[in-house]
């Protein structure tokens, strides 16, 4: 019965989480992990990454906490929050997520029932860049297009509280 008694004494100290590697893939599961850097396919889940998130390939992440991202690649979050900067090179698609700032090299990114701060999106692809924003979606500060002239799509109660720059506004019913 002792023994018991050094098991269950010890389980607490397993919230620290862990990402563990398959065939590149990462899986990082619940608790807390100092720093992710990883390059392949990553599924985040119940996570909080205490430092910098760096990612070269394709991330999925849900409930989930983040201190700085740099993502280079494709990224689907829900219900994540990053509170400091975010960098995306590559298609960003969050729901329910709030990013403090968020900076996109981009064509398109799309923010369902999301909160963020300003928005610098560069693109240099010849075709404006597209920011859609739903389902109450709200950007707090500016959105800036660098580079070519954007589009931001507002659609179900999605608001922006300062302003578009080099860009135009079209509200949408999809």
């Amino acid at each position: 019965m002792k023994g018991m008694k050094t098991i269950f004494s010890v389980l607490p100290l397993m919230a620290l989480g862990e990402c563990t590697q398959h065939f590149g893939t990462t899986t990082c599961g619940p608790g807390q992990i100092q720093m992710l850097d990883v390059a392949g396919m990553v599924y985040i889940h119940d996570t909080t990454v205490i430092g910098e998130t760096k990612i070269n390939g394709t991330a999925h992440a849900r409930n989930s906490q983040l201190n700085a991202l740099e993502l280079n690649g494709l990224g689907q979050f829900n219900q994540v929050l990053v509170k400091g900067a975010a960098k995306v090179v590559g298609y960003l698609e969050a729901t329910q997520s709030q990013f403090n700032q968020l900076t996109v090299v981009a064509e398109q990114l799309l923010l369902d029932q999301t909160e963020v701060g300003p928005i610098r999106i560069q693109s240099h692809a010849g075709q404006g860049p597209v920011i859609w924003l739903k389902n109450g979606s709200h950007v707090k500060g500016n959105i800036c297009f660098e580079g070519d002239k954007g589009t931001v799509k507002l659609n179900g109660g999605a608001s922006i509280s300062g302003q578009v720059i080099n860009g135009q506004i079209i509200e949408t019913s999809k």
